[in-house]
């Protein structure tokens, strides 16, 4: 659970104003007590876990401590109650505490307190949980106009407060980033993509010859094919008490129970989870994996630019595997920020994975 690359401290002789006068370097040493001690005072740590038990040996009775095992033990602890206490199907998740190149940041060194990255991966023993949404929002959506999209509002608030998740919303944002860019419509992509040779064929005024000059292209028009405008960025556009009156069978009252789950979630005194606080942002690396896909449909666009992204992200090296993994500095009070996080963010979990259960057909 903790791999480590710890810090050391060399003191430099001053040469400029520009020039730190301290220069952090990898070390072995300085990264196992450190966490220990900021566990054993966010109570992490617990005195059974420190004292040797009735069968110790003379040799573990005096042995020194091994901090490093002892912060193993104590996060392995803490991480399986997590999964006991929140337990769930979709969502197989890894906990490991380790240090990253980043950790030579100003911030770093500014603060001059060792920090940990505290990196949640998906379990790569189990496949990833893939869904489609269209079906069961159309449902709902038959019901009541606005009834799907507002239970997708739903979900899309909640997965901003999780790990990496491939979603709609996640793949529009990565086609602006690839193929959109700065461009206000197709037309202008198009156009774009002429000047800059990217097209081959002059083309007229026609449409017609814009539509076959650009089926190579990732249009907006060909990404939504099929699939609503608001599933990428869904709102809340008719009222609790509307869809309370328009449920009629058993699954509609399913779904609001579950999304009324997820409102008493976030809605308790003391829930902070922002939007964005989870993900691989932190480490300055885009995420290539996810804790699910959402699709619109079975092979559908949404699948294509999530294919592309990862594929091109790959490419360059720039990707990380890694779901959540916030810079945490090992001090008392930021452990147990970090474990009130991510307490939160499980029982949210716990409630979105029932949501899931109800709106996604598995893949």
């Amino acid at each position: 659970m903790i791999a480590h690359q710890a810090q050391a401290t060399i003191a430099l002789p001053w040469l400029s104003a520009a020039i730190p006068r301290e220069v952090y370097v990898p070390s072995t040493a300085n990264f196992a007590a450190p966490l220990a001690l900021a566990l054993l005072e966010a109570g992490v740590v617990t005195d059974d876990m420190i004292v040797p038990g009735p069968n110790a040996t003379l040799v573990q009775v005096l042995a020194e401590p091994d901090e490093r095992e002892m912060s193993t033990h104590a996060l392995t602890v803490w991480w399986n109650d997590l999964k006991v206490r929140f337990p769930m199907r979709t969502f197989r998740w890894e906990l490991h505490v380790q240090q990253l190149m980043e950790d030579l940041s100003g911030q770093q060194r500014k603060n001059k307190t060792p920090i940990a990255w505290f990196c949640i991966s998906r379990n790569q023993n189990t496949d990833i949980p893939r869904l489609t949404l269209a079906r069961c929002a159309g449902i709902l959506e038959k019901r009541l106009e606005g009834f799907g999209q507002t239970v997708l509002a739903v979900l899309h608030d909640a997965t901003l407060r999780m790990p990496e998740s491939l979603t709609p919303w996640v793949a529009a944002n990565w086609a602006d980033r690839m193929y959109w860019q700065e461009s206000e419509n197709d037309e202008e992509m198009i156009r774009q993509a002429r000047e800059e040779g990217r097209i081959a064929v002059a083309v007229g005024a026609d449409p017609a010859l814009d539509e076959l000059v650009a089926s190579d292209l990732m249009t907006r028009a060909k990404f939504y094919d099929g699939m609503p405008r608001w599933a990428t960025e869904p709102r809340r556009v008719v009222s609790r008490e509307a869809i309370v009156r328009a449920a009629r069978g058993k699954y509609e009252k399913s779904v609001i129970a579950a999304c009324d789950a997820i409102a008493e979630v976030v809605g308790r005194p003391g829930f902070n989870l922002e939007p964005w606080d989870f993900g691989a942002h932190h480490t300055g690396h885009y995420p290539i994996d996810g804790c699910m896909v959402l699709l619109w449909r079975d092979n559908d666009r949404v699948g294509q630019v999530i294919d592309d992204w990862v594929n091109e992200i790959s490419e360059t090296g720039e990707g990380s595997e890694l779901l959540d993994a916030p810079p945490i500095p090992l001090t008392k009070k930021d452990v147990l920020n970090y474990i009130r996080r991510t307490e939160q963010m499980m029982e949210l979990a716990q409630a979105t994975e029932r949501l899931l259960e109800l709106i996604g057909d598995p893949l």
